[in-house]
């Protein structure tokens, strides 16, 4: 496997065991990948926890714990298609992603809606909702380069190229 899973937790092992040194290097790497997944995680639930306490009005505590709970639970959903849960199929007779397993779900959600959605939504703040002078401050670009730059952001290149992408998994 060149990719997803099967790269860190296959193939990155077979090539730790052949380096001198691989037991090591492989112990640094895979507490340094704990490590990003569990600030990247707590970054991520700040959001959810945020907006249960001043929407909701939980206590901090109570939206933490609610949230880390619900994630940690869908985490173990993701890692039971791996083995116990492999032949759940959600979507099984419906002709969309018939043969996807919970992880195969959740993969596609994420990676081929919600980044090329995210992608297009952060674009169109960029080019229209964002004040000129704050994005063209921050990009350092003259005059004519910004304006370049705005008409592939807004008019041409991303919303064409996330339209294309979209089109190609079957949404649009």
């Amino acid at each position: 496997p060149t990719q997803g899973p099967g790269l860190i937790f296959v193939t990155l092992p077979v090539a730790f065991g052949q380096m001198p040194f691989g037991g090591l290097i492989a112990l640094i790497f895979f507490v340094l990948a704990a490590i990003a997944a569990l600030t990247s995680s707590i970054s991520l639930l700040e959001i959810i926890v945020s907006w249960l306490e001043e929407k909701v009005r939980w206590p901090r505590i109570v939206s933490a714990g609610a949230v880390g709970l619900a994630c940690f639970a869908l985490g173990i959903a993701t890692v039971l298609s791996f083995n116990a849960w492999s032949d759940v199929r959600p979507l099984a007779g419906t002709g969309l992603l018939e043969s996807a397993t919970l992880f195969d779900l959740k993969d596609f959600i994420a990676t081929k809606v919600c980044l090329p959605i995210g992608g297009l939504m952060i674009a169109i703040f960029v080019a229209f909702i964002l004040p000129r002078p704050i994005t063209q401050d921050e990009l350092g670009l003259g005059d004519g380069a910004f304006a370049l730059w705005r008409l592939l952001v807004a008019g041409a290149a991303i919303p064409a190229t996330i339209g294309v992408l979209l089109i190609s998994v079957g949404l649009i």
